[in-house]
């Protein structure tokens, strides 16, 4: 009977049935699929055996070999994707920080993978994305995620995605542009000469393109999407607010450190009084309540901060 030797004494590969893995986890690492293909030909276990707690799929994810994944994908079963590393990762949690073609390639996969968050902090593939700045991850995994995964009997994932987006500015509401400049264009076309000739048709291109390169140089597709991320912004707000009219004291006070009272504090002290005012007439008596770990109320900390456009709300 083959003995499993336990990978903290040896070396951190398992030897199962007597067979040295080595060779593949080293092809697997390089991206060498032919020989990974031939190592697995004669030992199909392969595709189970771990090195450190990780297999061939968690190693080949983490090293960003797509050739690789994408045979593994087709090897494995659904259940064998779902396996975590010592770690308690899942290929796509891995995948999830830096590679969408093998996020894309796990999910056609298996769907289930997208519910399934690594042992530290419970963060979903989903929210690893958005940690890392791939709002390109993000988009694909919020368009195949189920909208009931997201809502609050599940958890925290949804409104952890929230405020990731909202830290990022990366806002999903659709918003027509307050200023359009960059979509005019000046009507030079010779009506003489309709066809025109090679350089006409250079000279018209290079006519074209001044509105949205003059609209750079002067910053006004900077301040658009300054007014642009203000709206958005104003849009999320009010639907908040809706949400915060029905909370009680504990619901208000449960969350310390990223609850409503600090929100505001922390727009006291930065002197955002449009988020204060709106905020407190949703919710009234905020502003006499004291901070959790102060006591401090939001225009003590708007004085300390010496916000007059706040503490002038008193």
């Amino acid at each position: 009977m083959a003995a499993e030797i336990n990978p903290v004494e040896n070396p951190g590969i398992y030897h199962e049935n007597q067979v040295d893995y080595k060779p593949w986890f080293k092809a697997v690492r390089s991206g060498d699929w032919c020989k990974a293909k031939e190592f697995h030909t004669l030992h199909p276990s392969a595709i189970t055996a771990k090195e450190w707690g990780k297999s061939a799929l968690h190693i080949a994810a983490l090293y960003g070999r797509e050739q690789i994944v994408e045979e593994l994908v087709q090897l494995m079963t659904e259940e064998q994707l779902e396996t975590k590393n010592f770690d308690g990762q899942t290929a796509l949690t891995i995948a999830a920080a830096e590679n969408i073609k093998i996020v894309e390639w796990l999910v056609a996969k298996n769907k289930k993978l997208l519910g399934i968050s690594q042992y530290s902090g419970q963060m979903t593939p989903i929210l690893i994305a958005a940690k890392n700045d791939r709002w390109d991850i993000v988009r694909y995994l919020y368009s195949v995620t189920p909208l009931e995964d997201l809502k609050p009997d599940k958890g925290r994932w949804g409104s952890e995605l929230v405020c990731y987006c909202l830290q990022a500015k990366q806002f999903g509401i659709h918003v027509e542009h307050a200023l359009s400049v960059s979509d005019e264009r000046i009507n030079v076309q010779n009506q003489e000469n309709e066809q025109g000739d090679q350089g006409n048709s250079t000279y018209l291109g290079l006519l074209e393109g001044l509105p949205s390169r003059l609209s750079k140089f002067l910053g006004i597709n900077h301040i658009r999407e300054l007014k642009l991320r203000h709206v958005r912004s104003c849009e999320i707000l009010d639907i908040t607010c809706d949400l915060i009219k029905d909370l009680n004291i504990q619901e208000i006070t449960a969350c310390r450190g990223r609850g409503l009272i600090d929100t505001l504090v922390l727009a006291a002290q930065n002197g955002i009084a449009e988020l204060v005012v709106t905020i407190c007439k949703a919710k009234p008596e905020l502003p006499d309540m004291k901070g959790i770990k102060d006591g401090k109320s939001i225009f003590h900390h708007a004085v300390e901060c010496r916000q007059e456009n706040v503490y002038s709300l008193i």
